[in-house]
């Protein structure tokens, strides 16, 4: 039995002495490995593929942007391309050809096109009322301190104006007189607030008001009554899905009732119907020189607009460029 005991003592004892540094170093190897490859990597490789069946764009030539900020892009009933850049406005026909410039006091960082062949210009914390043939017609007044106007977008009757540095949407006459915000205080939506993280801030306008909450990753739907009619979007990496903290960053609204938005971050721009159905992707990561995770840093969408002919224009300042994208015939 001394004999047996003494043959199992030295059985565990060996093992001790190979398993232990065998496993010690399996751990160190297994602990090497998860610091070379970090779990938490904020890898964005596998989201840049975009499913072919929801590609249903093409792009046409682009036109080439002579400056070196781009700020702000729009289109008018007539089919004119209005891009500020710089300090000044350049209108150009549709295939691109400059018609006109106007040289501007300070920069223009958001514009939209009314009726009347009118212009409106969003410049920091005010705004301007130009006319198609780039003339300076009016200024309001400074809507206040804190202003940082990031979207505009005229209906008949109002001009609504994003503002990413009170997170307040404005809701004016075309006469320039401060009517409401959207939603209205005091309202059921009292309470409702919207989450900016960063200076992107849109909204547009149809039949009805639509705005990109970029906190909250979703798209809200306003009657013309400033009252929440839906919402509906979601964080996420996913085709579908708004990533990052801070998207969509812009929105436009095409001639067939849907609706275009952009991302940061991770460029993407898709069409959405107006449940919030994804209907097609424009532009995935791929279609971009590149992409810069996370809300730091300049997006490399600076605007989009859609056109008379339901072409989807994309601001690209990584190739200061005017891309073009129209559907492919069926």
């Amino acid at each position: 039995m001394k004999t047996l005991y003494k043959v199992l003592s030295w059985s565990v004892a060996i093992a001790l002495v190979v398993c232990v540094p065998l496993f010690g170093w399996k751990l160190l190897l297994a602990q090497s490995k998860e610091a070379t490859e970090n779990p938490y990597d904020y890898d964005l490789e596998r989201f840049r593929a975009v499913p072919a069946e929801l590609l249903n764009y093409s792009e046409c030539e682009p036109i080439i942007i002579d400056g070196e900020s781009l700020h702000a892009l729009a289109t008018d009933a007539d089919g004119f391309i209005y891009v500020s850049a710089d300090s000044q406005i350049l209108k150009m026909d549709p295939s691109g050809a400059v018609i006109k410039t106007a040289a501007l006091d300070t920069p223009c960082y958001c514009m939209a096109a009314g009726m009347n062949a009118t212009l409106y210009l969003g410049m920091e914390d005010r705004i301007e009322v130009w006319n198609t043939s780039l003339e300076k017609l009016q200024a309001w007044p400074q809507i206040g301190e804190n202003s940082r106007l990031t979207s505009v977008a005229a209906s008949p009757t109002h001009l609504y104006a994003a503002d990413s540095g009170s997170r307040r949407v404005w809701k004016f006459t075309l006469a320039g007189k401060l009517e409401s915000q959207v939603p209205r205080e005091g309202t059921s939506a009292g309470d409702h607030h919207y989450i900016v993280p960063s200076p992107y801030f849109d909204v547009a306008v149809g039949r009805s008001v639509w705005i990109a909450n970029p906190g909250k990753a979703r798209v809200e739907h306003y009657g013309t009554d400033n009252k929440l009619r839906a919402q509906w979007g979601g964080p996420s990496m996913n085709i579908e899905g708004f990533s990052g903290c801070c998207n969509p960053s812009h929105i436009a609204l095409t001639g067939n009732d849907t609706l275009v938005t952009a991302e940061k971050g991770l460029p993407r721009v898709k069409l959405f119907d107006f449940e919030g159905n994804l209907l097609s992707v424009v532009a995935g990561p791929k279609h971009f020189r590149s992409f810069a995770p996370g809300c730091t840093g300049e997006a490399i969408i600076k605007d989009i607009a859609v056109d008379t002919n339901n072409r989807v224009l994309i601001l690209d300042r990584s190739v200061k460029a005017v891309r073009i994208f129209k559907k492919r015939e069926d």
